[in-house]
């Protein structure tokens, strides 16, 4: 799988806004791989569909996630130092709702918007009825 990887060797970077920006078409995976970064804002992510978030970020405290909705997020590692999360997302995608969950789990504040929590409720719903079937 092609990885657009761009911030690993910048080892003083500790705070990332990613705002407004496409992957070559070829890229399938953006990986955010840096063990300084403690901040990382992605806001309206464009371009593919397809296009999969994959963090190797151990130092991370704040995780910000505004306007994508349609792309996986994975992350390599424990996110032990996750302090603070802020959700904004407006449609419900079932399969990237319940990644987001398994990567942010041991987060200690976390920010919804009446939409993101709309659209949590629903997944959570939706995972009761498996269950009960």
């Amino acid at each position: 799988m092609k990885c657009a990887e761009l911030f690993s060797t910048w080892s003083m970077l500790s705070t990332l806004v990613i705002g407004s920006c496409s992957l070559h078409k070829d890229a399938k995976l953006l990986c955010i791989s840096n063990s300084n970064l403690t901040s990382l804002t992605i806001l309206n992510l464009l371009g593919r569909q397809d296009c999969d978030i994959a963090l190797s970020t151990p130092n991370l405290i704040l995780l910000m996630i505004i306007g994508f909705t349609n792309r996986q997020l994975s992350s390599t590692c424990n996110l032990y130092f996750l302090e603070k999360v802020h959700l904004e997302v407006f449609e419900n995608n079932y399969l990237v709702n319940v990644s987001w969950l398994q990567v942010i789990y041991n987060v200690k504040t976390m920010t919804l918007s009446p939409s993101t929590l709309e659209i949590l409720l629903t997944v959570r719903f939706m995972i009761c009825l498996y269950f009960l079937f």
